[in-house]
């Protein structure tokens, strides 16, 4: 039972955050009794549910599309599943739909507003700009995921610009951590705090090793979580369950990290294969085993 429940507190403290489904409504109607015979009522109209709701665009200015290519209109409902366009002086503001966070994306660029509807924001290329106050509740984090690495913060104003070959963050106020893809240089250990605090995160990202460390993070997540439900109590389920969070963290940021990249490869089926080991990659962090590995405790049950 204690394991249990040190893997659920581990899992709450990184859940994706999704939006709920909403229920679908039903119209009921009546007609009052009538000696005489009444008109029929009009038949109830039928119940539309719409996708869910994970952003909404609150303002909008220049040219902005979804992908596909329709344009987008203030007030547009995002469904944390699709991407978005900007021109060059395209520039729009997002707000989550459950916690009325602001995030603003300004073109040129390629986003994915409210991932999973969760407060993600993947960033192909494009700049991200954040306010600091709004939507902010206690333990809750923004990731912005970019082929650099992937950045966290609670509360803050910051910038994010990302380039071809480089990103630029500025953090004015608040704190600012980050999980960098392989290969890439020029974010602090200790972090970036506001005012003033500026970086220049260098290096060449490349989609197939971002999904290759993808994949291995996942892995080493998965393979904890099934020694954490084997562990015995005291210090090593302790021990465990706080590397199990320590893994789920890094597999998240390194499988955004590769999907944000993926929009770079030109090859369609280089991209599509690498989509598809992502998507598994990403499944195998997110999926408990109920199995213990072979050499950790408990497996000889």
């Amino acid at each position: 039972m204690r394991r249990a429940c040190v893997l659920a507190a581990a899992l709450l403290t990184l859940g994706c955050d999704r939006e709920p489904k909403r229920p679908a409504g039903a119209t009921a109607s009546s007609v009052s009794a009538r000696p005489l015979a009444a008109p029929t009522p009009p038949p109830p109209e039928p119940v539309v549910v719409e996708r869910a709701t994970a952003c909404r665009l609150l303002r909008v200015s220049g040219d902005v599309r979804a992908e596909g290519g329709a344009a987008l209109a203030e007030r547009a409902v995002l469904d944390g599943a699709t991407w978005v366009t900007l021109g060059e002086k395209g520039r729009a503001v997002v707000v989550h739909a459950r916690s009325g966070r602001e995030i603003t994306v300004v073109g040129p660029g390629r986003f994915l507003p409210c991932r999973g509807g969760a407060e993600q924001f993947l960033v192909t290329e494009g700049k991200l700009e954040s306010s600091a106050g709004t939507g902010v509740r206690p333990g809750a984090e923004v990731w912005i995921a970019t082929p650099f690495g992937t950045l966290r913060y609670g509360d803050a104003a910051l910038v994010a610009d990302v380039r071809e070959r480089e990103l630029r963050v500025e953090v004015a106020r608040g704190a600012l951590a980050a999980e960098l893809a392989p290969g890439v240089r020029g974010f602090p250990a200790k972090g970036l705090s506001g005012p003033n605090a500026r970086a220049v995160l260098t290096g060449k990202p490349d989609p197939a090793a971002l999904v290759e460390a993808c994949a291995a993070a996942a892995r080493e997540a998965s393979e904890s979580a099934t020694r954490l439900l084997a562990a015995k109590s005291g210090p090593p389920l302790g021990s465990e369950a706080a590397r199990q969070l320590t893994l789920r963290r890094r597999a998240r940021s390194l499988c955004a990290s590769a999907d944000a990249s993926l929009a770079r490869v030109d090859d369609p089926a280089v991209r599509s294969r690498l989509g598809d080991q992502l998507a598994l990659a990403e499944q195998r962090w997110q999926t408990i085993s109920s199995s213990a590995i072979p050499g950790s405790p408990g497996s000889a049950r």
